[in-house]
């Protein structure tokens, strides 16, 4: 998990330099720093999956299917 100062997107760096490498891999990214309303960090949030080599942003629906939300 990681934050950027605009929006929540994966960066060149993120691409080409990732900590995680296994194939299935999560990166999830909030925006604005995480200077942002708890209740909203599930809808901004963006979710990437290391699939090939590749970093693909996972819909809406796959991020409910990966995560499951208690509270």
């Amino acid at each position: 998990m990681h934050t950027h100062p605009d929006g929540a997107f994966h960066s060149c760096i993120d691409d080409e330099y990732p900590i995680l490498t296994l194939p299935g891999s999560l990166s999830i990214v909030i925006p604005d720093f995480a200077n942002i309303k708890i209740r909203s960090i599930l809808s901004e949030m963006m979710v990437y999956r290391l699939i090939i080599n590749e970093w693909k942003l996972q819909s809406k629906e796959e991020v409910k299917d990966l995560f499951k939300i208690i509270g």
